[in-house]
């Protein structure tokens, strides 16, 4: 992460997303939890607040899930995802209780 930028390109806006391996990260931005870059590493500190959900919700895909999603992109936000679930009349808890959807949508979880 310190040596590459990434960006996630919000579905909903049609603009371009790049990633660049010619400069690193800037020293300071987190890069894990509780972990910020320094000198284009990786290092634990005090200096940033722990947390399980660093960089917020990303994407739901069908190997996530147990149900199919009906999108053109193969994958829906969180928001939708939540929505699908309802209608389906199952408890989100579950999913936001088994790990590997979490990881996705961590900070919709929070809530």
């Amino acid at each position: 992460m310190c040596q590459e930028l990434f960006c996630i390109r919000d579905l909903n806006v049609s603009s371009t997303c790049s990633y660049t391996t010619r400069s690193a990260t800037m020293d300071g931005t987190i890069c894990a939890s509780g972990s910020i870059c320094q000198l284009g590493s990786c290092n634990s500190t005090n200096l940033v607040q722990p947390d399980r959900c660093p960089f917020g919700d990303t994407f739901i895909y069908p190997s996530i899930i147990d149900f199919s999603l009906n999108s053109l992109n193969n994958r829906v936000s969180c928001a939708e995802a939540f929505n699908l679930i309802l209608s389906l009349n199952r408890p989100i808890e579950n999913y936001c209780n088994d790990s590997n959807f979490n990881i996705f949508c961590c900070q919709s979880c929070k809530s």
